[in-house]
């Protein structure tokens, strides 16, 4: 059995096909172990995800509900001509939205 542990490390992500298919925002003192010739790796981490705290969402949920919001603001810009002064404009949340990675949808 061979044996790395990683003690930095504070969350743990698997990714998916669908996106990230777990994720502990606690983890603590990870290790991980390849067993059966190297053909199962194992993830051991102390750290514990309470999933009654916490739900990441997937990458589409997320570009689905901000593309909701960009369009709900959008919708207030064009019926008041104007946002409220802390509400972000549809062209800020475009923004923010590509630089984390986040393309949404053509207005």
């Amino acid at each position: 059995m061979k044996t790395d542990a990683t003690h930095k490390v504070t969350r743990l992500e698997i990714i998916d096909d669908g996106g990230r298919g777990y994720v502990n925002m606690r983890a603590g003192g990870i290790e991980t172990s390849l067993q059966d010739d190297d053909r199962t790796m194992k993830i051991f981490t102390k750290g514990r995800s309470n999933a009654s705290d916490e739900r990441m969402f997937t990458d589409s949920e997320v570009r689905a509900m901000l593309n909701e919001i960009r369009n709900l603001a959008d919708g207030y810009w064009n019926e008041a001509g104007h946002g409220a002064p802390d509400m972000l404009s549809p062209s800020e949340i475009d923004g923010i939205s590509e630089r984390g990675g986040i393309f949404l949808d053509p207005a």
